[in-house]
């Protein structure tokens, strides 16, 4: 989930904050992203997660939570979100990306896609209020894939053919299963 404050008109193309209920935080694992110090976080219920993970940029922020990542040497978060990226897929994680993808404004997801390998990289519609474009404001259906894998071929400058076999495959090894 992503929760936060009221998204501005202006950043609406990057998705909208997820109405989460007060149950959901009992045992989640939080993650805070660019939020300097505790005060700055919109949401007062972080504080009911079981763990929390910090990760910032801003070298003068206070240490808080369960882990607390700070790289100051990054000019923003999203390209410390990427690099971890590339870690976790050295560990083996796949990746799956959905309609933020196909947004004009989505930078760091489509920086994940170009970045990731395509052994680790597979396609969803989980999210079912975020749909790739042209079916923006309208609930998400697993039918939409195409219009993601679409794009992501584009961002990664590969075949579509090439690159719906290949999350084929990688769906195939990760469930264990041939389709």
């Amino acid at each position: 989930y992503a929760v936060g404050d009221d998204v501005r008109e202006y950043l609406s193309e990057l998705g909208m904050s997820d109405v989460v209920s007060d149950d959901i935080y009992k045992e989640a694992l939080v993650i805070v992203v660019d939020t300097a110090d505790k005060k700055r976080i919109c949401d007062e219920r972080y504080q009911n997660g079981k763990f929390l993970i910090k990760i910032d940029h801003h070298d003068d922020s206070p240490e808080y939570g369960n882990i607390s990542y700070l790289d100051p040497t990054s000019p923003a978060c999203s390209s410390i979100l990427v690099r971890m990226m590339k870690e976790f897929e050295k560990l083996g994680y796949y990746f799956g990306f959905d309609g933020p993808i196909t947004y004009k404004n989505s930078i760091v997801p489509k920086q994940c896609v170009k970045e990731v390998s395509i052994d680790r990289i597979l396609s969803e519609t989980d999210c079912p209020y975020l749909p790739p474009v042209p079916f923006r404001g309208q609930t998400n259906y697993p039918e939409y894939i195409p219009y993601i894998v679409r794009q992501m071929s584009e961002i990664k400058e590969i075949s579509l053919d090439i690159l719906s076999k290949k999350i084929q495959d990688n769906f195939n090894k990760l469930f264990h299963v041939k389709l």
